[in-house]
């Protein structure tokens, strides 16, 4: 089993619709948005992660696999290659691929 990451969790309304709502519902969406909601979301994502794999390995039918040291280097290299095709197709990619890397420093350096 390879992991390829989580889906994002979004929750998107324009802005004249969210301002039409009561604001007893506006305080609903900004008290479960934003960290609540991706917290919950990952929370549940792992806790459905974890019962699949276990599933998975309590069929006698069935036998999981995790990739070993060269497994991961061929599947970086695949990466690698894909993530250097969409970028060289266009201008507005790799300034996205840019965003996401910073995104990804700030991240990690606050942990």
């Amino acid at each position: 089993m390879i992991g390829l990451g989580g889906a994002p969790v979004a929750f998107v309304m324009n802005r004249k619709k969210f301002e039409s709502l009561s604001k007893a519902a506006q305080s609903i969406i900004g008290k479960n948005s934003g960290a609540p909601l991706s917290e919950h979301s990952t929370k549940k994502f792992d806790e459905l992660d974890r019962q699949m794999l276990e599933s998975l390995e309590a069929d006698p039918g069935r036998t999981v696999v995790f990739p070993n040291a060269g497994d991961e280097k061929t599947i970086q290299a695949v990466y690698k290659d894909v993530i250097a095709q969409w970028v060289g197709s266009s201008d507005h990619n790799r300034e996205l691929l840019a965003r996401v890397r910073a995104e990804l420093a700030k991240l990690r350096a606050s942990e």
